[in-house]
């Protein structure tokens, strides 16, 4: 057991009467935070135009988001760096690739009806067995961080204007492999 010092450290006071604090400044509290729904704009607006731009091996479609367009998420944009950017649009891309499911067939069935050794009436598909899209599995992501002075050729490439439209981003850019 350890040894008590000799003098007794003394109890600290605490005190729990009210204090009267100034009025707050009526300042109107709005929360601001990204929408509930993780989808960023492009996810529809252009990953599924893409099977209709991409449709033969060697075949390319390119998206430049700026890096300018986090700032309208109330993202912290200390944060913002090439990863962050390629991270958040690799799974738009995932998402969108995996979303459509096909059933391939039943895994279990309830009760068929069957009259004089004839099928009448197949049961209720309780449990399905689902695949993703083959065809969606084709395109592949690629994703460069660009610093707006790159060559002129990559912006038009784009469909952008080198003089007015080249700053920093993210380039994306979905393919069939040859």
């Amino acid at each position: 057991m350890a040894k008590q010092s000799a003098a007794a450290p003394k109890a600290r006071a605490f005190s729990f009467a009210p204090v009267a604090l100034a009025a707050l400044p009526d300042i109107p509290t709005a929360v601001k935070r990204a929408p509930n729904e993780n989808d960023l704009p492009f996810r529809k607006e252009f990953f599924s135009k893409v099977p209709d731009v991409v449709q033969e091996p060697g075949q390319s479609a390119t998206l430049f988001v700026p890096k300018a367009f986090w700032e309208t998420r109330d993202v912290d944009m200390s944060k913002v760096d090439g990863a962050y950017q390629k991270g958040k649009l690799r799974d738009q891309f995932n998402k969108w690739r995996d979303e459509t499911k096909v059933i391939t067939q039943a895994r279990e069935r309830g009760e068929a009806e069957w009259k004089d050794g004839k099928l009448v009436k197949q049961g209720k598909v309780l449990k399905e067995e689902v695949s993703t899209n083959e065809a969606r599995g084709k395109y592949v992501f690629f994703a460069v961080e660009r610093t707006g002075k790159e060559p002129e050729k990559i912006w038009t490439d784009m469909g952008l204007d080198p003089k007015k439209d080249a700053e920093e981003g993210v380039q994306v850019i979905v393919y069939i492999p040859k």
